[in-house]
């Protein structure tokens, strides 16, 4: 999952920018502007299923160095230079883990009654809907069965258990600027997260919108972010 707004300090974050850059070698580290073009696919029996599509025209755009893109998928990505293709495969342990049970729960039906009438418009199977904790804190869950007296909830991450294959190119790999670094700090205190994933760069599972949807295709940073 990616880190929110909430646990991510800004004015830590920049007091201590400079001495960050350091590695303990003394050597420069940089954080870079990527952009990528992609199709990202699962692979299913040996077969890839598309998830997801970011074009060169609308590519996934991060900055290197956060930790909100996945480990994995930034370590392929990150030696790559402007133009160089890339194809690799991240395991379910590389990506988002296996299937948690324990983030599947059953509630009572007539807690998505309205009026006295169950909200089926709202509530069908693989619906993702918004639930709220005893803190305020919004996830997503996925509708995964609904039976005559419980309706069963999924807060697994959408690519749970899934062996994932990127596929695509390198639109752009520079050095950031100071202002692309500051809004792109600016971005996370917004939105909760790095921007650029999914619908108008909200979190995968929490706040108020959902990537990785298949055929998304609109800024993507939830199917390699955290």
């Amino acid at each position: 999952m990616k880190k929110t707004a909430k646990e991510f300090n800004r004015d830590v974050f920049f007091s201590t920018f400079a001495q960050s850059t350091m590695t303990t070698d003394n050597n420069m580290t940089e954080n870079k502007y990527i952009a990528v073009a992609y199709k990202l696919c699962s692979i299913e029996d040996e077969r890839l299923m598309p998830i997801e599509e970011a074009t060169i025209e609308n590519p996934f755009v991060f900055i290197s160095g956060f930790g909100l893109t996945l480990g994995e998928f930034e370590k392929n990505i990150l030696p790559l230079e402007k133009g160089e293709k890339f194809d690799f495969v991240l395991q379910p342990e590389q990506a988002y883990g296996m299937i948690n049970e324990d983030n599947i729960f059953e509630l009572d039906r007539e807690l998505f009654c309205i009026d006295g009438k169950f909200d089926s418009k709202n509530i069908y199977l693989d619906a993702i809907i918004p639930m709220r904790d005893e803190d305020g804190q919004v996830y997503r869950a996925r509708v995964d069965n609904i039976s005559d007296d419980k309706v069963r909830l999924d807060f697994n991450h959408p690519l749970a258990g899934k062996t994932l294959n990127f596929i695509g190119s390198v639109v752009e790999s520079r050095i950031a600027t100071n202002e692309e670094i500051e809004k792109f700090i600016n971005d996370i205190d917004d939105d909760g997260c790095c921007g650029g994933c999914g619908d108008n760069g909200k979190d995968c599972n929490k706040n108020d919108g959902r990537c990785c949807k298949k055929g998304g295709g609109k800024g993507h940073g939830c199917c390699h972010g955290k």
